[in-house]
């Protein structure tokens, strides 16, 4: 009787995870993530001329140099700039030679 105990018992052991394993799976497969509409980016306003590519909307402005690719960002709202590389990058010694 013991020995019929102790297999049922090994039995399961083994079913038992393998059944939640499979039901985690099962609930994995299940869940569709939902799907997001495309974003659209509304921008007006742009010029592009000497050598700089100007995109704005109503409430950023990106200004690219097309030579050096270097651009900032201004926040109409704010006027905060944000740059890609440091304003006086020419004339800090520790700036990297690519940011000069």
């Amino acid at each position: 009787m013991e020995e019929k105990n102790s297999w049922i018992k090994t039995i399961l052991n083994i079913i038992i995870p393998i059944a939640v394993l499979g039901i985690i799976i099962l609930l994995v497969y299940m869940i569709q993530p939902e799907e997001l509409p495309p974003v659209e980016i509304d921008i007006r306003g742009g010029s592009v001329g000497e050598g700089k590519a100007v995109i704005e909307n109503d409430d950023l402005i990106f200004t690219m140099d097309r030579e050096t690719t270097r651009f900032s960002v201004t926040d109409k709202a704010t006027g905060t700039v944000w740059e890609s590389n440091p304003a006086n990058a020419d004339s800090d010694p520790l700036a990297p030679t690519i940011d000069k």
